[in-house]
């Protein structure tokens, strides 16, 4: 064994040993601009214990094997620990690749000085950091902690760094104060890393390349301005990332199968940024923000993707953006408050899109994009006591067996817009109160579209006129067996449904004061169109209806219009063109009731029954042989 104790202000220690023997070199220095160097080559095991008090220390440490060729070259154990207390560095070195071998390294430095000012072109001997910590390590099982500004003491402009290439990789860095630098690089298998700064202004930045990589970073509880960057290459990649403060900046990036990501900022944190791009199987990444202002965005590339969103409970003017490509990838985005909008693009099957703005959004605004089969997107815009006010929602699906629904309540001024096109694709839309809009469009076979716009009633069942103002709802179908459903309960309702095909059926249903609904069904045959209108009990109501059929045969329009209380005016009428078989069936109860039906083929039936005190009037029209007219006034 060598033992080698220096007091002195400058101290240069080497030491060569044998395989037989251990190396062990303890310094204690006090005083201004102190420094040592240390070297240690072979032996079965390195101890080196510095202690540095006083502005200026410097601190070089490097421990290695001998040559590949010697017999001696084994070193089974590495241990450096390292204090200093003032403006210091200290750089550790640390080499033993034997299989058994072990490099552990400890670095801790206090300083109480003040905050650098950063020059616009410092030159080559400018200070940059008050207190400066650099750990490599090369071998099987390599430890690194770095502690800077512990126990109460606070630095600025710190620089903690550790580099691992091995096994078995740990790395520790922990930091108090403001304007902190952490850089952890790890390349081996099993590498762990964690990363902890509380102060402003704070920067980590961890790089992990291997297999079954774990990185855990945690910037200040009252922290500003922080940025945390990760990026792992591997198999079995875990990352965290947590901010506590406003103006946070996270990136996250993965390469792998079997990755995930978890950020978390800040309780209370404005404009807080967070961005995750994983590429690889099985990835899956979880992103929080609580606050105002928040922007997040993250990018999946490969099979088995899941990314969550979510964005803080009062949080004002959020932007969250999620890119999916690949299969069986699943995103859920839920944003609290108001200016939120969400974007999210998916291509590939068996794809699944949640996206849910609720308490007293504002001006939201969601745009969903799916290509591939077996689509789902669920998108859900206030609350019945919220307000949705301009909520957007906007879904685009192509491929087989797609549902969309987009629900929104209390939606003053709320557009809903839902694209879908192959087979078997169903779409649903639910709003409720407020001057809403909602628009289909469906290419393909057996396409399913409902479209539920409901006013709130009170309990006696009248109509509470600060909800639902007008309806629009508008249907446009192409395909055989396409089937469309309008549900109105407004004070103003217009329904319009375009369908192009065979077998295609429309239904419409509209309460409200005035409502307006046309259908329009064109080169087909068995088609069937359905209206209901009802008119409200206050001041004059006005319903119309129009159907209008063109080409083939069987098909049959049927209108039941029946007014409110007050005076009203019914209109209803049917045109059918181009086939035989065809039937048309109009039914009103009220007041000012016109019916007209036109009919061109043969074997077609016409049926009128109004059902009014004065003003009933019914024009039929037919052209062909074996038609059928009964009218019951």
């Amino acid at each position: 064994m060598k033992k080698h104790l220096l007091t002195t202000a400058s101290a240069l220690t080497l030491l060569l040993a044998t395989q037989a023997s251990a190396n062990e070199s303890n310094v204690d220095q006090a005083g201004s601009n102190n420094e040592v160097t240390t070297t240690q080559t072979g032996g079965l095991a390195g101890s080196i214990d510095i202690d540095q008090t006083g502005e200026g220390s410097v601190a070089e440490v490097t421990q290695s094997e001998l040559d590949d060729e010697d017999d001696s070259a084994a070193v089974v154990a590495n241990i450096v620990k390292i204090d200093q207390d003032g403006i210091a560095r200290a750089v550790v070195n640390q080499s033993a690749n034997d299989l058994d071998s072990s490099n552990t390294a400890t670095i801790t430095q206090f300083s109480n000085a003040t905050a650098i000012a950063s020059a616009d072109t410092p030159d080559e001997d400018a200070i940059l950091f008050n207190v400066d910590a650099e750990i490599i390590q090369t071998g099987s099982l390599n430890s690194a902690t770095i502690e800077q500004g512990l126990g109460g003491s606070l630095i600025s402009n710190a620089l903690a760094a550790t580099e691992q290439n091995g096994l078995e990789n740990f790395s520790d860095i922990e930091q108090t104060g403001e304007l902190s630098d952490a850089l952890v690089s790890q390349l081996g298998e099993l590498n762990e890393s964690q990363v902890t700064q509380s102060g402003l202004n704070s920067f980590a930045d961890v790089s992990q390349i291997g297999d079954r990589n774990n990185s855990a970073l945690v910037q200040g509880v009252d922290g500003v301005d922080n940025t945390a960057s990760v990026l792992q290459n591997g198999d079995d990649v875990t990352s965290t990332v947590t901010q506590n403060g406003s103006g946070g900046i996270i990136t996250s990036e993965q390469f792998g199968a079997g990755n995930s990501s978890t950020v978390f900022q800040g309780v209370d944190g404005v404009d807080n940024t967070a961005s995750v791009l994983q590429n690889g199987d099985d990835v899956t990444s979880t992103v929080t923000q609580n606050g105002s202002g928040g922007i997040i965005t993250s990018e999946q590339l490969g099979a088995g993707n899941s990314s969550t969103v979510f964005q803080g409970v009062d949080g004002v003017d959020n932007t969250a953006s999620v890119l999916q490509n690949g299969d069986d990838a699943t995103s859920t985005v839920t944003q609290n408050g108001s200016d939120g909008s969400v974007l999210v693009t998916q291509s590939g099957g068996n794809n699944t899109s949640d996206v849910t703005q609720l308490a007293g959004t504002s001006r939201s605004s969601a745009t969903v994009t799916q290509s591939g089969s077996g689509n789902d997107s669920d998108i859900e815009q206030g609350n019945a006591s919220g307000i949705t006010y301009r909520g957007t929602a906007t879904v685009t699906q192509s491929g087989t067996d797609g549902t969309s629904e987009i629900t929104q309540f209390g939606g003053r001024s709320a557009t809903a817009s839902l694209t879908q096109s192959g087979t078997e694709n169903e779409s649903i839309i639910n709003q409720e109160d407020g001057s809403t809009t909602a628009t289909v469009a469906q290419t393909g076979l057996r396409g399913v579209s409902t479209i539920n716009q409901i006013s709130i009633r009170d309990d006696d069942g009248s109509r509470t006129w600060d909800g639902v103002y007008a309806n629009t709802a508008i249907v446009n179908t192409s395909g055989t067996d396409t089937v469309s459903t309008i549900t109105q309960n407004s004070y103003s309702g217009y329904a319009n449904v375009q369908q192009s095909g065979t077998a295609t059926t429309s239904t419409i249903w509209q309460t409200a004061r005035n409502a307006n609904a046309t259908v329009s069904q064109i080169g087909g045959s068995n088609n069937a169109s359905n209206i209901e209108q009802s008119g409200l009990n206050i001041g004059d109501s006005g319903l119309t209806a129009t159907v209008t059929q063109i080409g083939g045969i069987g098909n049959q329009s049927t209108i039941i219009q029946t007014a409110g209380t007050v005076s009203a005016g019914l209109t209803a009428t049917v045109i059918q063109d181009g086939g035989s078989g065809l039937r048309a069936f109009i039914t009103q109860e009220g007041m000012d009731n016109v019916a007209d039906i036109t009919q061109f083929g043969n074997d077609n039936t016409a049926n009128v029954y109004q059902l009014a005190t004065n003003n009933a009037s019914t024009t039929i029209l037919q052209s062909g042989t074996g038609n059928t007219v009964t009218v019951n006034q």
